[in-house]
């Protein structure tokens, strides 16, 4: 959806391996990411502007699928604005219903769904 697994996954990893990264989206979005040690008990991310700050706490050793799960949940509640943009412009394009609503799920067993007595359309990230 916003970049590929194997893009996300690398960003990850280079953040781990070097304390910084840039990650590049499919919206066109790119974000600068960095980590930082916190004596917080919990990884917190925020946004300044196109940064990323990762906190990680002093006592833990790098967790990769908490930051992955921690990242994926940011871009899914930050990219959702240019994403309706987009589907409000091919919408009123190519077809003649309207969409109300845009959801973003992790499921494993489709690309997206939509339900039509809602006007909601459902899109997986993974």
């Amino acid at each position: 959806m916003f970049s590929s697994q194997d893009t996300i996954q690398s960003a990850i990893s280079e953040l781990q391996n070097t304390g910084r990264t840039v990650l590049s989206l499919s919206t066109g979005v790119s974000y600068q990411i960095t980590l930082k040690k916190t004596d917080r008990d919990r990884y917190t991310l925020s946004k300044i502007g196109s940064s990323l700050i990762l906190l990680q706490p002093i006592e833990q050793a790098f967790h990769f699928p908490t930051v992955r799960k921690l990242l994926l949940g940011f871009l899914m509640k930050d990219q959702i604005p240019i994403l309706e943009q987009r589907l409000h412009q091919l919408a009123s394009e190519w077809i003649n219903e309207r969409c109300r609503k845009l959801k973003l799920r992790t499921v494993m067993s489709r690309w997206g769904s939509c339900e039509k007595r809602s006007g909601t359309i459902m899109l997986c990230v993974k």
